[in-house]
């Protein structure tokens, strides 16, 4: 999807330097207006997605919410370039109905009344940045951090990890190893080393897929909110009205139905599934039939009904995979899967 409303705000004042911010944002609505007692704005995610610079009661928006709302919440992960170091960095809003706080990085930077007046702030102190001179590539971006502290504490734990789990995957190549680090890292078990399988032809596709920029379809919403910085489209369709309607007619879980909803809407891509093992089955039965044009299957689905045979039956199938052996999985996993590769890119 293009970026809706991407030119310059204001021609006859055009900065060389500036981003816009319009696109997708996460979006909750507040109606007991507690999310500052709750720290909203130290949350990771929100459970809705929203088209800016649209209005939540618009179609356009994607949310098309027409009861009132007395407060809501938007978030987004913003990408500051390292030029941007030493320069004043401002942050504009073309106008917010009625009353706005704004936070960055858990921090209050100011707030604003008035639905019809543009304003700014000044967030230069509030920003933080990636330092790369002594990094290279994967050691910058490994588990997102972005101060050298960070860095210093995720290189830290890499070098414990490795110490662990440096037998379960000399074999692998420099791509699938990452892929078991970041999921150990996730979950502090050393154990998924030997859960953790990966197809031969799984990251070359996988990989070929994120290039093209093509969908990443998720089996539930937390999955799809934990992946980031990646400039394709992440779809989950589990409260989408058609397939709450195909789940009832076919008497099949709402992720299934998601999936065969992707399956007769033009889907490409790759399937991530942290929960569901309907899903893998789903996607798998499509794909079989030829009526599925799927790449890669991230099939790490968690529990004791359904997730290890799910599992066995694709880690047994021609389509590029990865799995978990057994019971284990979950979203974090899935987002550890598609997070490793999406920092290859």
């Amino acid at each position: 999807m293009n970026m809706p409303r991407s030119e310059y705000p204001r021609p006859q004042f055009v900065r060389e330097d500036w981003l816009c911010l319009n696109g997708k944002w996460q979006f909750e609505v507040d109606n007991s207006k507690s999310g500052k007692e709750r720290e909203f704005y130290k949350r990771e995610s929100l459970n809705e997605e929203i088209l800016v610079p649209f209005c939540p009661e618009s179609e356009l928006s994607g949310i098309e919410n027409k009861d009132f709302m007395s407060c809501v919440w938007y978030r987004r992960n913003i990408d500051i370039p390292e030029k941007y170091i030493g320069k004043t960095t401002i942050l504009h809003f073309g106008a917010v109905d009625y009353h706005s706080v704004i936070y960055i990085n858990g921090e209050m930077v100011g707030e604003h009344k008035g639905g019809y007046t543009s304003f700014s702030f000044d967030i230069t102190k509030y920003l933080t940045y990636i330092f790369t001179n002594s990094y290279n590539m994967t050691d910058k971006m490994f588990m997102g951090a972005s101060t050298k502290q960070g860095l210093d504490i995720a290189n830290k734990s890499r070098e414990i990890i490795r110490g662990l789990i440096g037998d379960d995957v000399k074999d692998l190549k420099p791509i699938e190893r990452d892929i078991v680090e970041r999921i150990v890292h996730s979950t502090a078990d050393p154990e998924y080393a030997k859960l953790v399988h990966i197809s031969d032809d799984f990251v070359d596709v996988a990989m070929k897929s994120l290039r093209n920029n093509e969908t990443i379809l998720t089996d539930i919403n937390m999955v799809k909110y934990g992946i980031t910085r990646y400039d394709g489209e992440v779809e989950c369709y589990i409260k989408n009205e058609e397939v709450k309607r195909i789940a009832k007619e076919h008497q099949i879980t709402r992720a299934a139905a998601a999936i065969r909803y992707a399956s007769e809407n033009d889907f490409e891509g790759i399937v991530v599934s942290g929960n569901a093992p309907t899903a893998v089955f789903e996607a798998m039965d499509l794909y079989q039939k030829g009526e599925m044009n799927l790449k890669a299957i991230v099939g790490v689905p968690v529990g004791f009904v359904g997730a290890a045979d799910s599992k066995e039956a694709l880690h047994n199938s021609d389509i590029p995979n990865i799995i978990v052996e057994g019971p284990k999985g979950g979203t974090p996993i899935a987002v550890a899967c598609v997070n490793s590769l999406i920092q290859h890119l």
